[in-house]
């Protein structure tokens, strides 16, 4: 059986990554890479599969170590002006509006 092989765009469109990540992965030699007349690269569809399935597990595992409490403290540490502000919005309302 013949070797496939995939263009740059096919390996972007499978991993869901842009060209500067692929391109960091086969600078790192996460993934190997072939020169086909100096410019264009290929690379070898079961090594793209087994890049992809690593990818895929530890994108599952930073998504479970960001927990329901760590979302809920990110909220306030972003919203804690809007907060306040709001807050302080409706005390006035409340002071001229209920207390005159």
């Amino acid at each position: 059986m013949a070797e496939q092989l995939l263009n740059i765009s096919e390996v972007k469109h499978y991993l869901s990554l842009d060209d500067d990540e692929v391109m960091k992965l086969v600078r790192e030699g996460k993934l190997n890479a072939f020169k086909i007349g100096g410019t264009y690269l290929r690379f070898d569809r079961n090594q793209v599969m087994t890049v992809k399935s690593r990818l895929d597990l530890s994108r599952e595992a930073s998504a479970k170590r960001y927990s329901v409490w760590s979302r809920i403290q990110d909220f306030f540490k972003f919203y804690t002006l809007y907060i306040l502000t709001v807050c302080a919005v409706c005390y006035i309302l409340y002071y001229f509006l209920v207390k005159t």
